[in-house]
């Protein structure tokens, strides 16, 4: 992300971060799924 700051693409490296951040955070979110909601079988 630094190098795209570097080479003056604030907007490339503002998406790249915002992205980042989601991610980690859909992550989280996975892992506090109960596991009765998870199951899609019988």
């Amino acid at each position: 992300m630094h190098w795209a700051l570097y080479l003056d693409k604030e907007e490339f490296a503002t998406s790249l971060g915002s992205w980042t951040i989601v991610a980690l955070a859909s992550v989280f979110v996975a892992g506090k799924i109960p596991d009765w909601i998870k199951k899609k079988g019988p």
